[in-house]
């Protein structure tokens, strides 16, 4: 292994101690306080556990760790799953306190090595490269010490964690930006599309505006309501049955596995031949029309984009074309509204394959405001979906990055050596690293 002037080619082992958990019996699990955390691989997933461990489903005392013989492992060790498709998540945490693991987990304790180096060094390595063969993926402490890396001088190390954390914690008050925004946008989909917009640009209530009872609610009495059948100038329906496999230079169709909520991943759309779609005529979808899941994603909803005018959908999804007295974008924000997707939710069948069926999602009912109302409520909900849009470009340029950076800093493709002020390392506590 090539190595960066200065930097050592070492194997894991020789800077750190990998130890596997202990088993945790179910009679001593649900305590919720005590001396020491006592975590499961699902611990890694609670809120503030994005990097370090700050929080714990479950803790135990000093008498029961000593009487169990568990092991405690020091704060700024690295944990992870060692065992099952955890393990090829290669996700790992920062233990911000003396910590338990359980027997499905592994720590790595730091010597010889800063620890948020160390941290970063196990990130960039996919564990699904070293599992053992077997029916369940596993990792012993054997493969793991026995994987080369290079290894810089400490303040080196300290510098390249530095920045790294810098670009995590850009990462992670965008996801925090996202994640209110889509807060902002959920609870301002449920007044617009249950309330509206008067005359003024406000917001109705019942303490200044009629309602009525509907079979959606109490709606503004200017509302109609209808059918989807009623709201769609075509006949609410699915597409084709059988694709005939990917055809490279086909036609595109949409199937479930491409549709995310309120977008259509286009990555990785399946093609068929031009004779299948034109024998699904019917099912053909132009820029504006409205899809939704009808099997697996039920309820998942998109609008066709330009680049996929004339193409075609599977018989997982279902094809709503706006009749003329609705604007497609109102359409498309209508059929997310909280109170239709109970509905849709309501009507599904089946468990393993769950879906809803023609007839059921023709009859779901929708509210319609006049156009001049809709289109107000459109822009108001167009506006915070490109926010959150924005946001997310942004975020995806930050993981980006932070790749790049992993890459580069990590081998010693790019050093960072003017950077660094203070030439011998601030031995610091998580606060400090993180």
């Amino acid at each position: 292994m090539s190595t960066a002037e200065g930097w050592n080619s070492i194997t894991l082992g020789e800077v750190c101690k990998f130890t596997g958990g202990n088993g945790f019996r179910e009679e001593l699990q649900g305590q919720k306080d005590g001396d020491y955390p006592f975590i499961k691989v699902s611990d890694m997933e609670l809120p503030g556990n994005k990097k370090a461990i700050v929080e714990a489903n479950n803790w135990i005392d000093e008498k029961t760790r000593i009487k169990e013989a568990f092991k405690a492992f020091p704060e700024l060790s690295v944990v992870f799953a060692k065992v099952g498709a955890a393990l090829l998540l290669n996700r790992r945490r920062i233990l911000t306190r003396p910590t338990c693991i359980d027997n499905n987990m592994m720590a790595a304790v730091p010597s010889g090595i800063e620890p948020l180096f160390l941290y970063y060094v196990l990130s960039d390595i996919d564990f699904a490269d070293f599992v053992q063969s077997g029916a369940v993926p596993s990792i012993n402490q054997g493969q793991l010490s026995s994987i080369l890396f290079v290894l810089p001088k400490p303040n080196e190390q300290a510098k390249i964690a530095e920045i790294l954390s810098t670009v995590d914690r850009a990462i992670e008050q965008t996801e925090a930006l996202i994640a209110k925004q889509q807060r902002i946008k959920t609870g301002l989909m449920q007044d617009l599309l249950t309330r509206g917009i008067d005359e003024h640009g406000n917001l109705r209530s019942e303490k200044t505006h009629q309602f009525k009872d509907s079979p959606v609610g109490r709606i503004p009495v200017e509302w109609e309501v209808m059918k989807l059948s009623g709201a769609t100038s075509k006949l609410v329906t699915y597409g084709i049955v059988q694709p005939g496999g990917h055809i490279p230079d086909g036609v595109p169709f949409v199937q479930t596995k491409d549709l995310a909520q309120g977008l259509l991943c286009q990555d990785m759309m399946d093609r068929t031949s031009h004779g299948i779609h034109s024998a699904y005529q019917r099912s053909t979808i132009h820029t504006g029309d409205i899809l939704i899941g009808i099997r697996a994603s039920v309820g998942c909803v998109a609008e066709v984009p330009k680049e996929l005018n004339n193409t075609n959908i599977s018989r997982g999804i279902a094809r709503l074309s706006p009749s003329s007295k609705l604007l497609g974008r109102y359409l498309f924000w209508i059929v997310q509204a909280i109170h239709i997707q109970k509905m849709i939710k309501m009507e599904i069948k089946g468990s393993t394959y769950p879906e809803i069926t023609l007839p059921a999602l023709r009859n779901i009912h929708i509210s319609v405001p006049t156009q001049e109302e809709q289109y107000q409520i459109v822009q108001s909900l167009d506006s915070v979906a490109t926010q959150i849009r924005q946001i997310e470009i942004l975020l995806t340029k930050l993981r980006s990055l932070k790749t790049a950076l992993m890459q580069d800093l990590l081998t010693g493709k790019k050093r960072v050596i003017a950077l660094i002020v203070d030439r011998e390392p601030k031995r610091e506590g998580i606060d400090g690293l993180i």
